[in-house]
């Protein structure tokens, strides 16, 4: 592949692959031509990754964006906001507090992916949200939340992306507009 778009009219020129933190190989990713990596980082809090079964603590994350970094790659960190409901409520200033860990030393992405999270039947996170261990955020929060993040952005960070596209059908709980980007603007 890499010979063939030496001499293509229509060449690739960046490369982005997404991956977990604890599989994170910036050699294997250059050898592939990656110029960006998604990161999924969802929290910063190790008690959050665990209780959500990451299989990895922040540490992982940490080591990965650093590895990244000085292997010269451009990373984009996935975040999702509203985990702090698997203590049974939202703690809107944990919220905040986790989102400001992205821009300390140890982050500092260049761009964010934003997903909320999310209460989809057949999860587990479903059977705990029906159990009532799972406080998911309310569009109205999140939107709240947005409207703060959105004042802790360095203007150096992209922002590629508020909510996956996922239907609201689909979702039981949780902030499910997918217009959440459009709606915080206007806020």
């Amino acid at each position: 592949a890499h010979i063939k778009n030496e001499s293509a009219k229509n060449r690739c020129i960046g490369l982005t692959l997404e991956t977990r933190a604890d599989v994170c190989l910036p050699e294997k990713m250059l050898s592939y031509g990656c110029t960006r990596v998604e990161v999924g980082v969802q929290s910063t809090d190790d008690d959050i990754l665990e209780k959500t079964k990451r299989g990895h603590g922040a540490g992982a994350n940490i080591a990965a964006f650093r590895n990244l970094k000085n292997a010269g790659l451009k990373v984009c960190a996935h975040w999702m906001p509203g985990l702090t409901g698997i203590y049974g409520s939202i703690d809107m200033k944990k919220e905040m507090s986790m989102f400001k860990d992205l821009f300390k030393p140890d982050y500092m992405p260049d761009e964010l992916k934003i997903y909320p999270t999310l209460v989809i039947p057949g999860t587990e996170l479903h059977e705990m949200w029906e159990r009532g261990e799972f406080a998911a955020l309310s569009n109205d929060e999140m939107i709240s939340l947005l409207v703060e993040m959105k004042k802790m952005i360095p203007p150096y960070v992209r922002v590629k992306r508020i909510m996956r596209d996922i239907s609201e059908k689909k979702v039981v709980a949780g902030a499910k507009t997918t217009n959440l980007r459009q709606l915080a603007h206007m806020r």
